[in-house]
Formats: C-alpha cells, sequence, structure tokens
C-alpha cells in the first residue's frame, strides 16, 4: 500500500535520514522516502504485516509532527428549506456523521452550509443526497 504523510518538524538532512532509517527496518515496509523541500512522507508497505499506525507512532516517537495526507476539499452551499435552529442542528449532525465528512457548520441567518471533507472518501453529491432525504436542498454558493 502506497500512502503520503504531510511532516512537521524536519529541518535539515539529519531529520531525513532519521525518519527515512528507522522506518526502512520495520517489518513490511518496502520504502520510505522523507522529501525535506515538501516536507512529506512517501511509504510503500504491505498492510498485511504493518499498520499504518505503527508508521505515525514511530515517527511521533523520532519527535516529528505526521498527519496522512487526504484531499480535503471545502464547500460552501446554499441550503434551501432551513427555517429554524432544530433544522440546523439536523444538518449538522446527520452530515457531520457522514464517513469522510469533517466539519459541518450551518449558518440560520443566510441559510449557508460550510462542509469540509474528504473527495476521496465521500462525493459532494452523496452528502446532498443526504440533506435531500431530510428536506434540504443544497447548492453550490455562487459569489456575485
Amino acid at each position: 500500500m502506497k500512502k503520503t504523510y504531510k511532516l512537521g518538524g524536519i529541518s535539515c538532512q539529519v531529520c531525513v535520514n532519521k525518519i527515512e532509517k528507522k522506518l526502512s527496518k520495520l517489518e513490511g515496509m518496502k520504502e520510505a522516502v522523507v522529501n525535506l523541500s515538501t516536507e512529506k512522507l512517501s511509504v510503500d508497505y504491505d498492510e498485511t504485516i504493518l499498520k499504518d499506525e505503527a508508521i505515525t507512532e514511530i515517527v511521533k516517537k523520532l519527535g516529528y509532527e505526521i498527519e496522512e495526507e487526504s484531499d480535503l476539499k471545502d464547500i460552501e452551499l446554499d441550503i434551501d428549506g432551513i427555517s429554524c435552529q432544530v433544522c440546523v442542528n439536523k444538518i449538522e449532525k446527520k452530515v457531520s456523521k457522514l464517513n469522510g465528512v469533517k466539519s459541518v457548520v450551518v449558518n440560520l441567518a443566510n441559510s449557508r452550509g460550510k462542509i469540509v471533507y474528504d473527495s476521496d472518501v465521500i462525493k459532494l453529491s452523496e452528502i446532498l443526497e443526504v440533506m435531500q432525504k431530510m428536506g434540504y436542498t443544497g447548492t453550490r454558493h455562487e459569489e456575485s
């Protein structure tokens, strides 16, 4: 399995070597490459032998920050059908439970919602479908 992580706290080639050396010793690791200029770690490993928690744990123990890179999208929607705070709470609660949705904030005053989601996990159309089933229509907000 190939994955990319964002790193924090790496400042020199010594950091790079330390991370690569430690990770390459893990059973199941095929390749671990740190790019100092982009502060990213690319790994290729056998997920039947090695779990990603082990990778992140080692990097953290070495004193660096690590976060799996994902394709987060940030969208603002105009939402029709919102009439009260209960509507807002219902939408936020239901949509935030969807796998891949990172955050949902609905504004009653302007009937808009801001949703941050991982497009590798869930599509915008799937989020809109859930809202539709609840009786709300979401459309991409266009600045005029």
